[in-house]
């Protein structure tokens, strides 16, 4: 296994994200270095109590550690998040969708990410230009030919758009001249869309979760819009809710529209209720009716809850917003 020395700031966000967190976090390095930096050269997970680092590639180690280290901290921090509990019956179809909301849920979180690595000293100049080489070594050029997406303009929007937000505060003008040369179509549709997440301030929770379902729905009109297949981000992903006190003591029918789903439970395969909120159309909560109970009884009583009584119920994570 290769030995990498990490740098004091490094060092010092460990030590920042452990007054928060009782387990260990442990750093494992592969020995490729390729020279260029995307996000896939890195992943983490939680392991019996422990935050788990795998960096792949050796080429940046920095950078992608205290990448993974902010994910974490803004998950011990409230943010937001992002659930997939539901299945079309097709894995593939699945993967896909569950791909996309992944990544797009993640390019808002990366809007305070990115800005914090800056603060921080993880990201200078010699970064940029590796996760701009990084982009053009994964990131095809759009054909000449035709006046539409190719089969690779959604994974070029996707990644376009969270290069965008990367560069947002340096060289952007520059940047975004490079990739309208060379991704005229995809560039064009991110513009569009980073202009939801530069309306919002994404390192407060309730801002993040509101930005992150404008994003979903432009999203999938921008695919409508190049007559490619929709996701129903909004229906199918499942974000965490953010409710003020007041909200709470609600009856569940006063925030919430209970709706049968065409998908399934991917836990037990039953049908799917969906908790939509009523103020944007997001799903907040999925349940499902036990085997033989009378599905009409067991959505009015769901109705007669407080909200505060539901969350409880189902173990939902909710955030509370402290000012309406």
């Amino acid at each position: 296994m290769v030995e990498i020395t990490l740098h004091q700031n490094t060092q010092n966000l460990i030590t920042k994200i452990k007054e928060q967190f009782d387990g260990e976090i442990k750093i494992q390095f592969g020995s490729e270095k390729v020279g260029f930096i995307k996000h896939q050269q890195v992943e983490s997970r939680l392991e019996d109590g422990n935050f788990i680092i795998n960096v792949t590639d050796i080429t940046a180690p920095d950078y992608l550690i205290s990448h993974e280290l902010f994910h974490f901290f803004l998950q011990l921090n409230q943010a937001p998040e992002l659930m997939l509990k539901m299945t079309t019956d097709d894995f593939n179809i699945d993967d896909k969708i569950n791909a996309t909301a992944v990544q797009l849920y993640d390019t808002v979180l990366h809007g305070t990410i990115f800005r914090l690595q800056e603060e921080n000293g993880f990201i200078d100049d010699n970064i940029r230009e590796l996760f701009y080489q990084g982009i053009l070594a994964t990131v095809t050029a759009e054909p000449k030919e035709g006046s539409g997406p190719d089969e690779w303009g959604m994974y070029r929007l996707i990644t376009l758009l969270d290069a965008l937000v990367f560069f947002q505060n340096e060289d952007m003008e520059q940047i975004t001249e490079k990739f309208l040369e060379f991704y005229p179509i995809a560039t064009d549709a991110a513009l569009k869309l980073l202009e939801i997440l530069t309306s919002n301030d994404l390192r407060a929770p309730f801002e993040a979760r509101r930005a992150t379902v404008a994003l979903f729905k432009a999203f999938d009109a921008q695919l409508e819009a190049w007559k490619l297949p929709k996701m129903y981000l909004n229906t199918f992903a499942t974000l965490t809710p953010v409710f003020s006190e007041r909200q709470l003591k609600l009856e569940v029918r006063q925030l919430f529209d209970i709706m049968h789903s065409e998908f399934k439970s991917n836990v037990n395969f039953a049908s799917a209720y969906v908790g939509i909120q009523k103020n944007d159309q997001q799903n907040a909560f999925v349940i499902t009716v036990p085997r033989n109970a009378d599905s009409k009884e067991v959505i009015l009583r769901t109705y007669d809850m407080t909200v505060l009584e539901l969350m409880q119920t189902i173990k939902m994570r909710f955030i509370v917003r402290t000012a309406e």
